[in-house]
């Protein structure tokens, strides 16, 4: 590769016009970051052993725990891609669904409606629900059955701290009837409340761990730990931005002129970062660099970078 400090597909763009470099530099990209690539190493694993026998709930499975903008969801979706629905002559198999619990969720048709809607069946809409006046056991087995015919292994269940109230047992209870009835792994994903839920029942507390690569965490300067991660992350990310020589944004001088940068932005400092927050700034830092005609990220660079902070931020002020 002519440019050595970027990735194959980076490489392939830097010959490209200005503006494919910023589009370049303005999608997304999951980077494989040590808790991301651990998470999906041990989703695979997880999928394997259901895919060779069916008898998962004596396995153990996972959660992914974490406060908002940590990533969370990119995992997931990056699991998803990795296996993709396959539509075969009579039938869809959809090997990794997902669904969004909304906070509306408080009784089991609110639940089956979520799951319902990762199949996109109409069923999925709880109006509908209402207006047939269809029974919680007939939308069960639909679930069941869906799950079956499309051959679904692991689910995934984003926003699973709404699943909370005076029928968070009942719901709990639902779930391990569908898990073993159709044989599929759910996969919890919320914020750290999350954990609490899950510790309320014995037998989903053994199955759904809370491993220390799947609890994902805002970032600090202040432990040594995360600054790290902080780090691994900046020079992984660095590989996607198109520019033609190495900005080294993983030392220890410009990492640290980068948080300083973002919590300046966000204005007020609290020590921590997360993922969606640093993963804006690259962006817009890259854009800021393309379009200056510079060969790296300068000092410089970093600090006439500005954008509109994010009402997500661990430290934002904004309303």
């Amino acid at each position: 590769m002519k440019y050595k400090h970027l990735n194959q597909d980076t490489n392939n763009i830097m010959d490209k016009s200005l503006s494919e470099k910023i589009h370049w530099a303005r999608i997304n990209h999951f980077i494989f970051h040590e808790k991301a690539q651990r998470s999906l190493d041990e989703l695979e694993r997880i999928y394997a052993a259901i895919n060779e026998d069916n008898n998962f709930f004596d396995k153990i499975g996972l959660s992914i725990i974490g406060n908002s903008g940590t990533g969370k969801t990119s995992i997931f979706e990056q699991f998803v891609k990795q296996h993709p629905v396959e539509n075969r002559i009579s039938y869809q198999e959809i090997p990794v669904a997902y669904c969004l619990l909304k906070d509306s969720v408080t009784g089991t048709d609110g639940l089956y409606s979520s799951i319902l809607g990762a199949f996109n069946h109409p069923f999925g809409n709880p109006k509908i629900n209402i207006l047939q006046r269809l029974k919680n056991e007939d939308l069960k087995d639909l679930i069941i059955y869906l799950m079956k015919e499309t051959h679904v292994r692991i689910f995934f269940l984003d926003e699973f701290q709404h699943l909370k109230g005076k029928n968070k047992t009942v719901l709990l209870s639902e779930i391990k009837e569908i898990m073993m009835a159709s044989k599929v792994c759910f996969i919890p994903v919320g914020m750290p409340t999350c954990e609490a839920i899950i510790h309320s029942d014995d037998d989903l507390s053994r199955i759904w761990l809370i491993q220390d690569f799947s609890k994902l965490d805002f970032w600090t300067l202040e432990d040594k730990d995360s600054t790290s991660r902080f780090r691994d992350f900046l020079s992984k990310y660095e590989q996607f931005l198109p520019l033609p020589e190495p900005s080294y944004l993983s030392s220890p001088s410009i990492s640290s002129i980068i948080f300083e940068k973002i919590e300046k932005i966000n204005g007020k400092k609290t020590g921590l970062t997360n993922l969606r927050q640093i993963t804006r700034f690259l962006k817009e830092v890259s854009v800021k660099a393309l379009e200056s005609n510079v060969n790296s990220i300068t000092e410089a660079i970093i600090n006439e970078t500005n954008y509109e902070c994010a009402s997500d931020s661990p430290t934002t002020q904004c309303e």
